[in-house]
């Protein structure tokens, strides 16, 4: 799976009038009698990152299983 950026071609939201990019307000709410089908503004950019390094996956992996561990370690004696 590759990381996606998401931007706009314009400066201010065409549905709400707004500068916040929402994922489903950009690929849900263009129509209003059907709000959850997928429907992409035509305003979206979606572009694939593929800025990798070597062992960035690696370093991805090891800060998902770090934020897992428990933040208090009893001492097992």
């Amino acid at each position: 799976m590759n990381p996606l950026k998401l931007s706009c071609r314009q400066e201010k939201c065409v549905i709400d009038d707004k500068l916040e990019m929402e994922i489903k307000k950009c690929t849900t709410q263009l129509d209003k009698k059907n709000p959850n089908m997928y429907n992409q503004c035509p305003y979206l950019i979606v572009e694939v990152e593929r800025d990798f390094k070597k062992g960035d996956v690696w370093d991805k992996f090891g800060a998902m299983i770090e934020k897992s561990k428990p933040k208090h370690k009893d001492k097992l004696i």
